[in-house]
């Protein structure tokens, strides 16, 4: 959900909404910060590799990762179409992005429901 804060009127009808959307959300991303420098690679993280990886893990009754990250066979063990360069550009992007702002680990954490 986006809302451009500079239409009243819009901003009005999209916070009425945002109760009903939040409370049917399985999961909220919430981004309020103006440097969004490296956010695609975090969003990949999150929407793509996450749960490529819980799936396979889930589906074949593994614990754990069975391989290092940096693997270059994990990304064909989990179905996933991206270069290994890229997916470490991904992965440095992403872990960029994580450590500059450490307050946004308090915000990642799952919330019970």
């Amino acid at each position: 959900m986006c809302i451009n804060q500079d239409d009243l009127a819009e901003r009005s009808s999209q916070v009425e909404l945002m109760g009903d959307i939040y409370s049917r959300a399985n999961k909220v991303i919430v981004w309020l910060g103006l440097h969004a420098a490296r956010l695609q690679s975090f969003s990949w993280m999150h929407e793509t590799f996450y749960p490529a990886l819980y799936a396979y893990c889930t589906e074949h009754g593994i614990p754990r990762m069975p391989y290092s990250i940096l693997d270059p066979a994990l990304l064909e063990l989990l179905g996933l179409q991206i270069t290994y360069e890229d997916y470490l550009l991904r992965l440095y992007e992403f872990a960029t992005f994580y450590n500059a702002r450490r307050w946004f680990s308090l915000l990642t954490k799952e919330v019970p429901r």
